[in-house]
């Protein structure tokens, strides 16, 4: 009798559990107090993706800042020169979008800076523009609205000559569609927005060695908007900081290039198409997700011919598998969008795609668990050969010892 007693006590108990575990699981979670972030187009920091949804650096940062203070973050798209008057109107809570802190620390409460970036001059490849003095009497395309433009035309840069002839545009894909069609001599902006475009043709374009600034880039409130969540974020954003994938990273394409564009006999061809050909099975062993999509590159012209002809040919010098060129029609077939124009194509197989920030994070925790150790925030100030190996000392005032040294830096 009293073991059942203890039968019915145990099974009265279980159920009570039960019961509570099923009124826990039924209550709602907390809903999250939102911010409107206001951003404009400007890849690679906000922009919508293939799906609609919005995306980039701006987006990327803000997203994970968000979460870390308990906040859901709601992306509104605004024209470019409308965003501080609707700041101003409470149409959002926030401006997010590369914004330079420099020359308006007075004009908004600010959280961050989040990012330093720098802004560069791009010229054709065989230009004769080789400093910033050269671009006197020289016709510079920008941003209409942005910071470039804003230092041409205010003469922010006492290194930078009156520039006589500027075109402005709504959109940098217009800025840089100016530089590869003639109509300017050299571009201005962001370092990693441009790249974006200079990454398609390494060998046609250059930077000049110098930048035209740095800036410090971050969040804008109105002027007596929310301070208290301001100094949250400028906490939380220097808190993120201390994380691997922070840097030259997080600006990556994503593209895992065939190798037909570079010079065959380099090592960076080499390594290019050794690189293509073994990403996919690391990305497989680390878990990283992984697209071999294949690339188009097209033309509308006889030059257009010429530089594919030279693509094609230096990509078949380099023993890239899976060229093929293509004519007018092959073309449209694969791509019916595009415009009947074309006259030709490069079609490269082995051209892929992934998300370098799931590839940088993976391969951070795979050498964490063979026994690296990270250094965040930490300086190299020194190395020195000593015998067999290297003295490394950093501004902690930390020494290591190392049989060989990596600069990977960017």
């Amino acid at each position: 009798m009293r073991k059942k007693a203890w039968i019915l006590l145990l099974f009265a108990t279980l159920m009570a559990l039960l019961c509570a575990c099923s009124d826990t699981a039924q209550q709602p979670e907390t809903e999250k107090p939102k911010i409107r972030i206001g951003g404009t187009t400007y890849a690679p920091y906000f922009y919508r993706n293939i799906g609609g949804h919005y995306t980039g650096i701006d987006v990327e940062i803000a997203e994970e800042a968000c979460a870390r203070i308990g906040y859901e973050p709601i992306f509104v798209e605004l024209d470019v020169d409308k965003g501080f008057e609707l700041l101003d109107e409470d149409y959002v809570d926030c401006l997010w979008c590369c914004l330079t802190m420099e020359g308006n620390e007075d004009k908004f409460i600010w959280a961050g800076p989040y990012m330093y970036t720098q802004r560069v001059v791009v010229v054709p490849a065989d230009s004769e523009i080789e400093t910033l003095e050269d671009l006197a009497e020289k016709c510079v395309a920008v941003q209409a609205g942005s910071t470039s433009e804003e230092i041409i035309l205010k003469r922010l840069n006492p290194n930078l000559p009156e520039i006589t002839d500027l075109s402005t545009f709504s959109t940098v894909g217009e800025v840089f569609t100016s530089l590869r069609k003639g109509y300017a001599d050299a571009v201005i902006g962001h370092e990693s927005s441009l790249k974006l475009y200079t990454d398609e043709y390494p060998d046609n374009y250059r930077y000049l060695n110098m930048s035209v600034c740095s800036d410090a880039v971050g969040v804008a409130f109105k002027p007596d908007g929310d301070a208290a969540l301001a100094e949250r974020l400028t906490q939380t954003l220097l808190e993120m900081r201390e994380d691997v994938c922070t840097g030259i990273s997080r600006a990556n394409t994503a593209v895992i290039y065939p190798g037909y564009d570079n010079h065959p006999d380099s090592m960076k061809t080499k390594l290019t198409v050794k690189a293509n050909q073994s990403m996919e099975h690391l990305c497989r062993e680390l878990g990283v997700s992984f697209s071999r999509c294949g690339s188009l590159m097209v033309s509308t012209g006889p030059n257009g011919d010429k530089t594919i002809q030279k693509k094609y040919k230096q990509g078949i010098a380099n023993n890239v598998p899976g060229l093929k060129l293509l004519s007018r029609e092959e073309v449209l077939k694969l791509e019916p969008s595009l415009t009947p124009a074309i006259t030709s194509g490069l079609y490269a197989a082995t051209t892929a795609t992934l998300h370098p920030w799931e590839l940088c994070i993976a391969a951070f925790e795979a050498a964490k668990e063979l026994g690296c150790s990270m250094h965040l925030n930490t300086k190299v100030t020194a190395i020195r050969r000593e015998q067999d190996c290297f003295r490394i000392e950093s501004s902690n005032g930390n020494v290591c010892y190392s049989r060989s040294v990596v600069n990977c830096a960017g």
